[in-house]
This record gives structure tokens, sequence and C-alpha cells, in this order.
């Protein structure tokens, strides 16, 4: 994870075994696959703004 420049050191930090172990850090690493996954479709289509269709996640409570 550390080589795609994740910004949630909660999930690149420490020990392999312990990064996932809490449901929150679960849902930070599927949030952030999520949002690189919907940034490379974007790019691959050439389109310059996002579609009402788009998937919209809130990070605002996902802060390590």
């Amino acid at each position: 994870m550390s080589d795609s420049d994740c910004p949630y050191k909660c999930i690149t930090d420490g020990p392999v075994e312990q990064r996932l172990s809490s449901k929150e850090n679960k849902l930070i690493l599927l949030n952030y696959l999520l949002s690189e996954l919907q940034s490379a479709r974007i790019s691959a289509s050439g389109a310059s703004q996002l579609n009402n269709d788009t998937i919209s996640v809130s990070t605002a409570d996902m802060v390590c």
C-alpha cells in the first residue's frame, strides 16, 4: 500500500497482521481502493467531469 501513495498511515504503517484488525481500517481501505478505481475509470474514459451516477463516499470520518 505504501507504494501506491496511500495517505492513510493506519493501513500502511506497522505490522501487516494488525493493519486491518479493526472495522474502521477495513472501511478506510475499501474507501481508498474504490476512489482509486473510480479515478482510473475516469482517466481511462477521458472524462473531465464526474457524472451524477458516480459513487460518493465521505471520508470525513475516516481519519487515522
